[in-house]
């Protein structure tokens, strides 16, 4: 069902008969409705007003708005005061979204860049002087879906090279942490032949959540509370050994594309400086 409806709204796409697209529904219809929306292209307004909480995996690495409408939908005729409210403000967020389309600025060549708030400092020093020479910089937040998402929009062609300045997701993939964005990151960029920087940046840590989520095995590593939700586990010698050797291989295997490594040698992250900062 989702495939026939996907390939429905793709023509309509196509033939400019479709300006957005809103959807609704529990388990099933969540489902249905967001595979859908991920067959649309970047920008199309897409809203999903959901009973599922966790909606990550109905969005994955796509631009979908989802809605939790706190009630049940039962149906039938008559909405309550509630169902109303929130069906209400469905109706004018996909409108608004149709209506006030965001105009194309000036063509620039893309350039795509991977952050978190640990590599912040060097990233926004790149941007800077990538877009003084005439580039535009798209940033990925390194979390596992901003990694993925990265290597989907290089694929897709739209990206001329990439500096990729946050691997910290190799480190997840390692050890079960919740950012690893899968066995295919830093892969792209090689296959669509376009040139790419790599930096180990954050690659000496981990993400969890909470402390009483992790993993009995690592209790006694040492920890960084990042945030209320968030917390980084240093890896250890042995671990960093092996993301080297991964990342020595990938890059191996990347030799007729373009590409340098740099090495910072004064920390890799905010957390692995004398004094705080990032990337001196």
């Amino acid at each position: 069902m989702a495939q026939g409806a996907s390939l429905l709204v793709e023509k309509l796409y196509r033939e400019n008969r479709l300006h957005g697209i809103v959807g609704l529904g529990g388990s099933v219809g969540t489902e249905i409705a967001t595979a859908v929306m991920r067959a649309l292209p970047l920008g199309t307004p897409k809203l999903c007003i959901s009973t599922i909480r966790n909606t990550a995996p109905y969005v994955g690495t796509k631009d979908v708005m989802m809605l939790y409408p706190v009630v049940d939908l039962a149906g039938g005729p008559n909405l309550n005061r509630v169902e109303r409210k929130v069906l209400t403000n469905a109706a004018k967020a996909i409108t608004g979204m149709v209506e006030r389309e965001v105009a194309d600025g000036e063509e620039k060549p893309l350039i795509a860049a991977s952050m978190i708030r640990i590599t912040t400092a060097y990233v926004q020093a790149a941007k800077l002087f990538l877009e003084a020479r005439g580039y535009e910089v798209v940033v990925f937040h390194a979390n596992g879906a901003g990694g993925a998402a990265l290597e989907e929009m290089v694929r897709g062609g739209a990206i001329v090279g990439v500096l990729d300045t946050t691997t910290h997701e190799l480190a997840d993939e390692l050890v079960g942490g919740i950012g690893s964005a899968g066995p295919k990151r830093l892969e792209a960029a090689a296959e669509a032949r376009i040139p790419q920087v790599l930096c180990p940046g954050g690659l000496e840590l981990a993400m969890f959540h909470t402390l009483d989520t992790i993993p009995s095995k690592f209790r006694r590593r040492h920890f960084f509370r990042h945030s209320e939700s968030y917390t980084l586990m240093r890896l250890t010698r042995n671990e960093i050994t092996r993301l080297g050797g991964t990342m020595a291989d990938k890059v191996d295997k990347e030799a007729a594309a373009p590409i340098a490594v740099v090495l910072p040698v004064k920390g890799w992250s905010a957390y692995d400086h004398v004094d705080g900062r990032c990337f001196r």
